[in-house]
């Protein structure tokens, strides 16, 4: 049955309505398409992406500003499409300050491909990357174009392989940050060497598990050279041979390794550490030195060592899992009678460790200390 003419012009009216933004809504759009280009530009840099994208609809002069606002920040949740991942960097036109998207899955390892050599256009500036890894087998490899960012600050990757460097790399030459994490080097530990060299300004780094093929048990040689180096992080389950070269920057180094290589130079490690101001670590003291026959330790040999600016620096230690060997004791006992700027020794006893914490305690206060403000502080770990 036909509507009456009365319902029709109703109907009709609802529509215009509609159709016709409201009297408060025009203007709001006019204020806001009166707004200047460099203030819409502040506001856009600090939203999320999301946010950023949906400005389009509330004016005119909005529709496609995110698209060449400049350093935009562009991270992404978890379950997003990466197809859309891919458009908006297709259509953003300016350097990309910030590109961290979700946890990766292997259904998105060929988007990441695409993503990469889009963001070495848009000369990324952070790139935080977190890929799946269950196994060797199933780690992805970064595309090449990982070599192509060249404006690259800060970089974090997680569970991926990193490929060869091709000839003529120029190098990471603005990079200041760089975080591995359960991160591969399938053609050796010299690939990380390389890297690390090509960072002339990095100053701080992170080495998380790193993964690196063994030649029949043996791991090569390889240094850490970073001149402008502040802050060292290694965690590690196996020692992949790596050396510390002249650090002059160095801060502070946390260095946790459980199984070491038998072939390695601890004196010339701590030496390697030497200008530091924070130093923590949890390795294997006790073929630190070397042992006489009688079980006494060569003193003579570990005083030889000494320079004038070893742990000149040096305001802070601690060591973890000690046991109260006769060498661990004496390297504390070493390090407090030299380091003349040292305010806190923080010992941690091993679970297993048979002396009390009485008794060790008991034995460092007999210790001469070169600092009068040193002071040392201990626990007992503990495990379930």
């Amino acid at each position: 049955m036909e509507a009456s003419p009365r319902r029709r012009r109703l109907r009709s009216s609802l529509r215009r309505r509609r159709r016709s933004p409201s009297p408060d809504a025009e203007v709001a759009s006019g204020w806001l398409d009166s707004l200047p280009p460099e203030l819409r530009n502040e506001i856009l840099s600090r939203l999320p992406l999301r946010c950023a994208v949906r400005t389009a609809a509330l004016a005119r002069a909005w529709r496609r500003r995110w698209e060449s606002v400049p350093s935009l920040r562009i991270k992404w949740p978890a379950g997003a499409d990466p197809d859309a991942i891919t458009g908006v960097l297709r259509r953003y036109s300016c350097p990309v300050r910030e590109f961290c998207p979700s946890h990766i899955g292997e259904a998105s390892f060929r988007h990441s491909d695409r993503w990469l050599r889009l963001l070495a256009l848009r000369g990324v500036q952070t790139l935080s990357l977190d890929f799946e890894r269950s196994d060797e087998e199933s780690a992805h490899t970064l595309h090449p174009s990982i070599f192509s960012c060249r404006g690259l600050t800060v970089l974090r990757l997680r569970g991926c392989d990193i490929p060869t460097m091709p000839p003529g790399f120029a190098g990471f030459l603005t990079l200041t940050k760089l975080s591995l994490f359960n991160v591969g080097f399938p053609d050796g530990p010299r690939e990380l060497e390389a890297l690390i060299a090509a960072s002339p300004l990095l100053e701080e780094l992170w080495l998380l598990f790193i993964q690196v093929p063994d030649n029949n048990g043996e791991y090569l040689q390889w240094e850490i050279q970073a001149p402008k180096l502040r802050y060292l992080f290694i965690d590690q389950l196996l020692d992949y041979g790596w050396e510390i070269s002249d650090l002059p920057s160095l801060e502070e180094a946390d260095i946790n390794v459980a199984m070491y290589n038998t072939h390695r130079d601890f004196v010339k490690l701590m030496t390697g550490l030497g200008s530091t101001k924070k130093l923590k670590f949890a390795i294997p003291l006790y073929d630190l030195y070397s042992v006489e026959e009688d079980g006494e330790v060569d003193s003579d040999f570990l005083n030889a060592q000494w320079t004038d600016d070893l742990f000149s620096n040096l305001i802070r230690v601690g060591v973890t899992h000690l046991m109260c060997r006769l060498s661990e004791m004496c390297f504390i006992k070493f390090i407090l009678s030299k380091a003349r700027r040292l305010r806190e020794f923080h010992v941690c006893l091993d679970e297993g460790c048979p002396k009390s914490n009485e008794d060790a305690v008991t034995e460092f206060v007999k210790y001469r200390r070169a600092s009068p403000r040193a002071k040392v502080f201990f626990s007992r770990a503990e495990y379930d």
